[in-house]
């Protein structure tokens, strides 16, 4: 005979979340605008520890305003601490418009997790000739690695196009990253393109590298030189 099993369904999200709601036992206070965010140094040091070093070194109850030159908005800011205490990725029409936003914010404060859910945002939405340029160099300031990869193989197939696009002008003030487009348009060429399936890490797509950086417990941060040495180094 065996009793029927059961076992409640897990809620550390949702009751982390609700430490953030509540602002209990929270030991300092953001302001961004006019709005004020009560958060946890214990949770911010684990999920988001630029934030947390941010108030290391200030008093229990401290109040520090996030309003420096790299402004914030409160609604990315409270969006940005819900995924830090829970996971919680806003909804997708939210995510569509913010997801710049979100990745500069998740960039700036260390939440990898929310900075790669961004990132997809952004690369699900599309390229188009008229954005490749601006995302090209978004996503050099940003070591977004996938964004990167995306936006350059979608100007190797209409590289003419974005080369008469607007955003070009800008683009070109970057003699290394012309460069390095000129190297992939050569690539192609040559049948020398990045694989999802090859032992040379070199040659390796940016998803192929990260879920095997992930098999091995190591960061998935980064661009894409990081990331093939980052792989290189653990493989050797």
């Amino acid at each position: 005979f065996k009793a029927s099993l059961w076992k409640p369904s897990p809620t550390l999200g949702k009751d982390i979340l609700r430490l953030l709601e509540s602002g209990d036992l929270a030991d300092v206070t953001f302001t961004v605008g006019l709005e004020t965010f009560s958060a946890h140094r214990a949770v911010l040091a684990s999920r988001a520890p630029a934030l947390a070093d941010l108030v290391r070194d200030t008093p229990t109850g401290a109040v520090v305003s996030l309003d420096d030159g790299n402004r914030i908005d409160p609604s990315v800011f409270r969006s940005l601490l819900r995924f830090v205490y829970g996971e919680e990725l806003p909804p997708p029409e939210d995510l569509k418009r913010d997801a710049r936003a979100l990745l500069e914010a998740a960039n700036r404060f260390g939440c990898v997790r929310l900075k790669l859910a961004a990132e997809s945002a952004i690369v699900y939405e599309g390229i188009a000739v008229s954005t490749t340029a601006e995302l090209v160099l978004f996503a050099e300031a940003h070591d977004c690695a996938l964004l990167k990869e995306v936006a350059v193989d979608f100007f190797v197939d209409r590289a003419a196009e974005v080369m008469a696009s607007e955003g070009w002008s800008v683009l070109t003030e970057s003699a290394s990253t012309v460069l390095e487009l000129t190297e992939a348009l050569a690539r192609r060429s040559t049948s020398l393109e990045r694989e999802e399936t090859t032992d040379d890490i070199e040659r390796m797509r940016v998803v192929t590298l990260r879920r095997k950086l992930d098999d091995k417990n190591l960061e998935v941060d980064g661009s894409r030189t990081i990331l093939v040495k980052r792989l290189k180094t653990a493989s050797s």
